[in-house]
């Protein structure tokens, strides 16, 4: 069994490395840009992590346990229906971070750190959320289809080559592209674009085990087997990062350095979230093949 859960984990811890390298050097990158893009940046980042967050190990987890109960349990229907409720769970998630971050960018962000530092933000959240979100959830949900087949190591690859771009990118758009902050948050949108197409072909090739159905009526049955997990689980991310919220407004009085200096501090406590998520990923397709066969 521990052979099992270390061959299903290596492959995500992997990756919640490289992630955290990536996102380390995105910290860096931002902080180059000023103190107050930095700010801006610290403003955003406890959104830009629930994003990550809910997608990849909250609802992602629903994901993952929903399709390994089907195929534990032999029901490959079942786990090919899924595939279409977690994708539409994903759009609908994605687009209400769009539409409130992207949408509403200084009223939100503004209410958190005042005008000054929303304003510097709002480029970068645009772009982030506005062409990014729906793309991340749509890749991260669909990671989550391969890892729920027992495929870890096939999700690794695809979100490997997503980890490696992205700083490289955002470090081309935001200086010698002259984008700035929001050169960041478009390297991040287009990186998750490519990630996304290119999970769809591995998962549309029947990389999870089996050929998803996309042509089949939603059914809220479904649609609750990945919920009861799912909801439960980015609920208490959305607990973690509204601490985050909450500090960084009562951090706004004391003016953009000191709300810079919380964002990279916040940045370095929640790098061991990923790290964390590749154990809890392999034990969750684990137990669910276990619960699904009886």
């Amino acid at each position: 069994m521990l052979r099992a859960i270390v061959k299903l984990a290596a492959p995500t811890s992997l990756i919640a490395l490289l992630q955290a390298v990536a996102q380390l050097i995105e910290t860096w990158l931002a902080a180059r840009q000023g103190t107050a893009a930095l700010a801006g940046w610290a403003v955003v980042l406890p959104f830009a992590l629930l994003l990550q967050q809910m997608s990849t190990g909250a609802m992602g987890g629903g994901v993952v346990s929903a399709i390994a109960r089907a195929l534990g349990a032999g029901k490959r229907e079942d786990a090919s229906a899924l595939v279409l409720h977690a994708l539409i769970i994903a759009v609908l998630a994605g687009l209400g971070f769009a539409i409130a971050l992207a949408g509403f960018p200084h009223a939100v962000l503004g209410a958190v750190a005042g005008a000054t530092a929303a304003e510097a933000a709002a480029s970068y959240a645009i772009w982030l959320f506005g062409a990014g979100a729906v793309p991340a959830w749509l890749a991260n949900t669909m990671a989550s289809v391969l890892r729920g087949g027992g495929r870890h190591a096939l999700a690794a690859r695809v979100l490997c080559l997503m980890w490696i771009a992205f700083p490289l990118l955002a470090w081309a758009l935001a200086e010698p592209g002259g984008m700035g902050l929001a050169g960041i948050g478009a390297a991040f949108a287009l990186v998750s674009w490519a990630a996304a197409l290119g999970m769809a072909v591995v998962v549309l090739r029947g990389g999870a085990g089996f050929v998803p159905v996309l042509r089949v009526r939603p059914n809220a049955a479904l649609f609750q087997r990945i919920l009861s997990v799912g909801l439960v689980a980015c609920g208490l991310a959305a607990l973690a990062n509204l601490a985050t919220i909450l500090v960084t407004a009562q951090l706004r009085p004391y003016g953009t350095a000191a709300v810079a200096a919380y964002g990279i501090s916040a940045r370095l406590e929640f790098l061991m979230i990923p790290l964390a998520f590749g154990v809890g990923s392999a034990l969750t397709a684990l137990v669910g093949r276990a619960v699904g066969a009886g």
